[in-house]
């Protein structure tokens, strides 16, 4: 029997609509790919899983100070990526196993490349934290 490969949700804050979630196929593959959820539409029915609505709006006003702030000089980096993973977390405990959850710093974080990419597990101990080549 085939069982297809888990698709990848990786959270990144991005311009626009304030997009937050992409989704590709291949937990190899660093890029994010498509984007499926942003601060309007949140995320919608792509996932075959519901969303709880506290989850999208949280989402969505992290997203939204990201594009407001980002460029401002005493933006704190650290903070928001904080609350990216910790978001990212709370995705993961509500897909479970279903997706695998990555969290990825924005490029324009100063220091996205370092430690620039998380991949959540159900239990924080177990994430796999690594650097941007």
């Amino acid at each position: 029997m085939y069982i297809p490969p888990k698709n990848v949700i990786n959270i990144m804050a991005d311009f626009g609509n304030g997009p937050y979630g992409w989704i590709n196929d291949n937990k190899d593959n660093i890029h994010v790919g498509g984007n499926f959820a942003d601060a309007i539409c949140g995320f919608g029915d792509h996932l075959g899983v519901k969303i709880s609505p506290s989850l999208e709006e949280d989402f969505a006003d992290w997203v939204i100070v990201f594009e407001n702030c980002y460029d401002h000089a005493g933006f704190n980096w650290k903070q928001f990526n904080v609350c990216g993973v910790q978001l990212s977390r709370r995705l993961k405990r509500e897909v479970h196993n279903r997706f695998y959850v990555r969290y990825h710093k924005p490029c324009e974080d100063p220091d996205w490349k370092k430690a620039g990419i998380v991949l959540i597990e159900e239990d924080e101990k177990n994430d796999c934290i690594s650097d941007v080549e």
